[in-house]
């Protein structure tokens, strides 16, 4: 299983594409959002997205959210699929354009 850990902050112009390009690949997506603008109504539109939380709805303050944030999705995950598959940090802005299988191959030699 590959799993998205994707982390966002105002990226409405540019997650479509970013979304797009990882539901391709991956087998579902968990995310947190601090976003002011529609970036989350553009996440949660995608079906592979299986956790999509904002700060506001955790009710966890920006500054207290800094070191915290992968270890919150990652526990969600683990406590979903425990340590099968593979988990991917993604970026809301940025794409990993190559195959992300041939990245599991190389990492499995």
């Amino acid at each position: 299983m590959k799993i998205g850990l994707l982390l966002t902050k105002n990226e409405e112009d540019v997650i479509e594409e970013v979304m797009r390009e990882y539901c391709n690949q991956l087998d579902t997506i968990f995310c947190l959002d601090s976003s002011t603008d529609k970036t989350t109504e553009i996440i949660r539109s995608f079906n592979k997205v299986e956790y999509c939380a904002t700060e506001q709805e955790l009710g966890i303050k920006k500054e207290e959210l800094k070191d915290g944030v992968r270890q919150l999705l990652l526990s969600r995950i683990q406590n979903k699929y425990g340590y099968d598959g593979w988990i991917f940090p993604i970026q809301g802005d940025e794409i990993y354009y190559g195959s992300l299988d041939d990245l599991l191959s190389y990492a499995q030699d």
